[in-house]
């Protein structure tokens, strides 16, 4: 724990994900892509407006 706290101290924009088993990370990370592409290709088309 005091490793995190560490971390966090010397890295202030460190986002942290915890979740409670392996199916719930890798449903929480495949939630996290899809919404970080959406965002991406509504920056492209709005680049090019």
């Amino acid at each position: 724990m005091a490793k995190l706290q560490l971390l966090t101290l010397h890295f202030p924009k460190l986002k942290i994900v915890w979740s409670p088993s392996p199916h719930a990370t890798a449903q929480l990370f495949e939630e996290l892509k899809v919404t970080y592409y959406t965002q991406i290709q509504g920056m492209e088309v709005t680049r090019y407006l």
